[in-house]
């Protein structure tokens, strides 16, 4: 039986497998904003903070959005500010700094290493964003040419009209 632990106030706390689960099932839905290392197509490894983007939370395929708070390309290339969400340094409690959703890209991810991350404790839950930040998130998904169809469906939960000349396969 594996053993899970949790570090509190300098002290471990022996958390059990299930409990550990129930955690991980309660928490990850879409909104969650967790803290986790990424590899890059580089090769380098971050520490990134990211938005859970999937309507349905337990599907496998994760969608999510990285942020940043390295913010010079956003400042240098405003014409890209219609596709990012802007977050005021202390706004909300888990982003100190000014930080950027970077709504262009979406990263893809497995629930099931998600969750194996969360259960060796290099994944924690940093909170979940407010309801008015995941509408705007969700209106830029909507009418982004950056983000697939397919993933569309996926974010908004809702299935998209065919693109202009497109024809839609039955």
């Amino acid at each position: 039986i594996k053993k899970f632990y949790l570090f509190w106030n300098n002290n471990v706390v022996n958390i059990p497998p299930k409990t550990c689960n129930d955690v991980f099932n309660n928490e990850f839905k879409q909104g969650s904003v967790i803290k986790t290392k990424i590899r890059f197509p580089s090769g380098t490894e971050k520490v990134k903070y990211l938005v859970i983007l999937n309507k349905n939370p337990q599907d496998d395929n994760v969608l999510y959005f990285l942020t940043t708070s390295q913010l010079e390309f956003y400042n240098k290339y405003p014409k890209y500010n219609k596709d990012i969400i802007r977050l005021e340094a202390g706004k909300i409690i888990f982003f100190q700094k000014e930080t950027v959703i970077d709504c262009r890209s979406v990263g893809k991810g497995s629930r099931a290493i998600f969750g194996s991350n969360f259960q060796k404790g290099t994944l924690v839950f940093a909170g979940e964003l407010p309801g008015q930040i995941m509408s705007d998130i969700e209106k830029i998904v909507e009418q982004s040419f950056f983000i697939a169809k397919k993933e569309k469906e996926i974010i908004l939960s809702v299935k998209q009209k065919p693109e202009c000349g497109v024809k839609e396969q039955k």
